[in-house]
């Protein structure tokens, strides 16, 4: 007995040991310096919409159909609506390996939110607090890499 309990503290060790280390996360900018969400959200009379699938499609960053995919891949999109403005983010996954798309891709982390449009152009003009296009909460974290990229206090 004792020696299966070494033998098997050995291989958990020695598969501890093999096992590749974890990657780090992208860079995300400069955290915000904002203390609360942009004057855009929570006002105004647009509402924001998302919508997110599985597509057997590759895409360009805009969005834009450019081809299929091989057998057993997909890209999961999430797709939101801004004014006249859309954010695109995208990630291929090989289905046939068992991968699913990540929760970051669901359009539950894109919640509908009240816009006021008139707030959002100007920011994207002035890119004053931040770029919207770039990073719709101005919460320091891109919106390709910000996992609820409508919410200001999840990052």
């Amino acid at each position: 007995m004792n020696r299966t309990l070494i033998f098997v503290w050995l291989i958990t060790l020695f598969l501890s040991a093999c096992a590749p280390a974890a990657t780090p996360a992208p860079a995300a900018t400069t955290l915000s310096t904002l203390e609360s969400p942009p004057s855009w959200f929570g006002a105004g009379t647009s509402t924001t919409r998302s919508l997110s699938a599985g597509e057997p499609y590759a895409f360009d960053e805009a969005g834009n159909i450019t081809g299929d995919l091989p057998k057993d891949q997909v890209t999961c999109t999430l797709r939101i609506w801004i004014c006249d403005d859309k954010i695109f983010k995208q990630k291929v996954i090989n289905q046939g390996a068992g991968e699913r798309c990540p929760d970051s891709l669901q359009f539950s982390h894109a919640p509908q939110t009240k816009v006021d449009c008139a707030k959002w152009d100007e920011a994207k003009r002035t890119k004053d607090p931040c770029d919207p296009l770039v990073d719709a909460d101005c919460d320091g974290v891109t919106n390709d890499l910000d996992e609820w990229p409508l919410d200001f206090y999840r990052q």
